[in-house]
């Protein structure tokens, strides 16, 4: 025998019958003593040693108080003076223990006595700190599962409810009452049965099971979309005995996102419309997040927004010319904290050059490190093409108000030469009487001159009708011959007096136009008189006419002073003039304007200042049938 157990022995001197219930009393982990009336233990269980840290030998023959403690003593003091009157005492109660801390103990109080007198009493004290600890953390959680808003269920293996909370009641409209011992699936829609089968048929199998989303039935029938989170119930070796279910509605929650998902599509749909789309830059990793509207945005194909998900990727879009300003604008916002604005170039994936107005604005962590930056980009194309085409308007406007301001000084110019010309020879043929010489020396000049000026006001109301559209053709069948021979002779008098070379090329064979010969004559006689007017003194001109194809083309080509090459565009626009000293700038305006308005086309050419000039008029012919149609009414354009 141990020397334990002999000290165990002598403090308890068991007669040999009870040796058997000694050893059992050894084993068991509850505290077993006698103590005497006195109030000494006289005999101690081996769980003594465990609970108060000192050998038995330290226990035996000691008093009560000294071995619980003044504290513990004074708490059990009532229930011991009760058990010494000889009353059997059970009590449970928190204790305090010197080296053990308040322990829940269930003690029993036996009085020994014989003939009426109590001689001590045994002591039976059972530790039930743990199950005390368990059944408050159970009472705690049937609180929690009673009091939580979620629906919280339980069941076996059967699919037979076993707990059913209130929020299950609330959630599914079946009380407690009406589910404990039932099925589940009165729960599940018939198209959600497969769906659950297979889920629990993986928890069964030990595999996982997340959160999801399904819908269930409520008590009126009405289908509730919940989402559940699934959970097995295993005894302590692992067994799985049931399931538990955490149920939430989520029909707010889908309404909700069917609400923001509807607030989405109309900010898209508004930025697709507006020519914007936004963005978040994360400047730790230097990612690039867009929405939805990318894409179309950046005329990029459904899946290729991936292509702009880092700044690199997205520097690559922007204009060469401009991304070094990009660049600077960034750095400076990063290092500053200042918000982002600038407009720059980019260049889609089609090709296409597009102007945008970026907008951000930097955030920074609470040590002033920047996170991340939020920001728009704004499509404003059409406002920068509308910006260049004001300012090419304006510069039109600048331009038309410098050739109106030379065209009225030459003008004033163009009318005071013929005028004075005609007043002179008014006064000398008022001077000379009758003379008849004096008479034939100025009258032809002053005819001239006054034609000179007709000219020029018909010119000038040729320009205003036509303007203003109330100009009037007088359309008819008429060959192209006709037409030169009446340019001819409204222009031989200004060739002549320019000793001019005129060498006329007629076509092959007789063509026909659809016009008005009057202001066809009037095409040919202006650009020969142009040609006559601006090239020196005894200088050649051309006139040729043939066909090409459907159409006549009729050239007047001279060696005069011709033009550079950059004053070809304007040449037909109104008042244009390549030296202000050439005219009203007028006539050749006027030869487009009457050309177009026959369906053709008049173009200018010129190897530069002092290589002449050729002008080409191309009219559509007609056959020579069609003149026997009645062309005598007129046209008003």
């Amino acid at each position: 025998m141990s020397k334990d157990k002999k000290s165990n022995q002598k403090i308890t001197a068991p007669p040999p019958s009870e040796q058997l219930l000694h050893h059992v009393t050894e084993a068991l982990p509850v505290l077993i003593a006698y103590v005497d009336r006195t109030l000494r233990y006289r005999y101690a269980s081996p769980a003594y040693e465990k609970w108060f840290h000192r050998p038995l030998e330290a226990i035996q023959d000691r008093p009560v108080w000294e071995v619980l403690g003044q504290t513990t003593f004074a708490a059990a003091k009532p229930y011991i003076q009760r058990v010494l009157s000889g009353e059997t005492v059970v009590y449970a109660q928190e204790l305090p223990f010197q080296r053990l801390g308040p322990r829940y103990v269930h003690v029993q109080l036996i009085p020994d006595a014989v003939a009426g007198q109590v001689r001590g009493y045994s002591v039976v004290a059972t530790d039930l700190s743990e199950f005390q600890a368990l059944s408050k953390r159970q009472a705690h959680f049937s609180a929690l599962v009673e009091s939580s808003v979620d629906a919280i269920i339980s069941y076996d293996l059967e699919e037979i409810v076993q707990i059913w909370n209130q929020g299950a009641e609330r959630l599914y409209g079946y009380r407690a009452e009406e589910m404990v011992g039932q099925s589940m699936a009165r729960l599940i829609p018939a198209a959600c049965r497969a769906e659950t089968a297979q889920v629990l048929a993986q928890i069964r199998q030990g595999q996982p099971v997340t959160t999801y989303e399904t819908t269930r039935l409520h008590k009126n029938g009405t289908a509730v979309p919940v989402s559940l989170t699934i959970s097995p119930i295993k005894e302590a070796q692992g067994q799985l005995t049931g399931i538990s279910v955490v149920a939430r509605d989520i029909t707010e929650r889908q309404h909700a996102e069917a609400a923001l998902r509807e607030q989405q599509e109309r900010l898209n749909m508004a930025l697709m419309v507006s020519g914007t789309t936004t963005y978040r830059w994360d400047v730790l990793d230097n990612t690039l997040q867009w929405d939805e509207s990318v894409e179309p945005f950046f005329n990029l194909a459904p899946g290729e927004g991936a292509r702009l998900s880092t700044l690199k990727g997205f520097i690559a879009c922007i204009h060469p010319e401009d991304r070094a300003a990009f660049h600077r604008h960034i750095e400076y916002c990063v290092t500053t904290g200042a918000d982002f604005s600038l407009e720059y170039r980019i260049i889609d994936l089609k090709g296409t050059v597009r102007w945008l107005l970026d907008r951000g604005k930097m955030f920074r962590d609470q040590a002033g490190q920047p996170l991340y930056m939020t920001g728009a980009c704004i499509d404003i194309t059409l406002h920068k093409q509308t910006e260049a085409a004001l300012r090419e308007s304006e510069k039109k406007l600048q331009e038309a108000n410098r050739h109106k301001d030379e065209f009225l000084a030459t003008l004033a110019h163009e009318l005071r030469n013929p005028l004075t010309a005609i007043s002179t020879a008014i006064e000398l043929w008022q001077s000379a009487g009758d003379d008849p010489a004096m008479m034939a020396k100025v009258m032809p000049g002053a005819k001239r001159q006054l034609q000179q000026l007709v000219r020029l006001v018909d010119d000038l109301l040729d320009v205003s009708r036509i303007t203003r559209g109330k100009i009037q053709l007088h359309r008819e069948r008429l060959s192209v011959e006709a037409m030169i021979q009446s340019a001819l002779e409204a222009s031989n008098a200004m060739i002549e007096a320019g000793a001019h070379t005129l060498k006329v090329v007629w076509p092959e064979e007789c063509l026909w136009v659809e016009g008005d010969l009057t202001r066809l004559a009037q095409v040919l006689s202006n650009l020969l008189i142009n040609a006559a007017k601006y090239t020196p003194l005894g200088g050649e001109i051309k006139l040729t006419a043939h066909r090409a194809g459907e159409e006549v083309v009729l050239r007047v080509q001279d060696n005069g002073m011709g033009m550079a090459e950059e004053f070809l565009p304007h040449l037909f626009e109104m008042f244009a003039q390549a030296t202000p000293s050439q005219g009203l700038g007028i006539g050749l305006s006027l030869v487009k304007k009457l050309v177009e308005l026959h369906g053709g086309r008049v173009e200018v050419a010129s190897a530069g200042p002092g290589l002449g000039s050729t002008f080409t008029v191309r009219l559509p012919l007609i056959d020579k049938h069609e003149g026997e149609r009645d062309f005598n009414g007129a046209e008003s354009w």
